[in-house]
């Protein structure tokens, strides 16, 4: 009677091992073919705050370079067309006087 309850005892324990392994099997077969990407850090909740950070500085660095690429167009368009209005008048009365 003792060794049937052996028995009995280690095959539920068998069983329960098999249904583990093939649990773990199926998620390391998961893991294997979904590698992550080496930007990514994970499924943390900093890791993800943290790549968003980096995505958001990248913008910003973006928009901040346009921002000063158009304020230095917009100094010389300002340079050129005051040139244009000291030269306008002298322009203007050599015409007239013509």
């Amino acid at each position: 009677m003792y060794v049937e309850q052996l028995q009995s005892s280690f095959a539920c324990l068998l069983q329960s091992a098999q249904a583990e392994l093939a649990v773990l099997k199926t998620e390391l077969e998961f893991l294997k073919s979904n590698p992550q990407p080496d930007g990514q850090k994970g499924n943390s909740l900093f890791a993800e705050v943290e790549d968003k950070r980096l995505n958001m500085k990248k913008k910003l660095d973006a928009v901040l370079q346009k921002y000063h690429n158009m304020k230095k167009i917009y100094k010389d368009k300002c340079a050129e067309l005051s040139r244009v209005n000291v030269c306008s008048p002298s322009f203007i009365l050599l015409l007239y006087y013509k």
